[in-house]
């Protein structure tokens, strides 16, 4: 698995008219590290409801929100792979 594209990323994007964000391929995010709703929620801090409510889609989370997510992923060797043309994507750190 280490190294491999996946082609639904964790992108944040806003969503509504005041700026809100959601997450896009959080669950691939979570897979890469073989991660739980609820163990992402511990190490981001927040409560396991806000994790499924976003991943959902049924809640306006904060920008601040969404970066403790994304500090989270990649403090856990998630990759984060911006926009290139192909879309967003996310990929697992090489161990070593």
């Amino acid at each position: 698995m280490g190294g491999a594209l996946i082609p639904s990323a964790l992108a944040l994007l806003p969503t509504n008219r005041r700026g809100n964000a959601v997450l896009f391929g959080l669950n691939s995010s979570r897979a890469l590290v073989g991660w739980r709703q609820t163990d992402l929620a511990q190490a981001a801090g927040l409560s396991e409801m806000s994790v499924k409510n976003i991943e959902r889609g049924v809640t306006d989370s904060r920008m601040s929100t969404m970066q403790v997510i994304r500090s989270a992923l990649e403090a856990a060797g998630v990759i984060l792979i911006d926009e290139n043309g192909e879309g967003p994507g996310v990929r697992l750190r090489k161990k070593g």
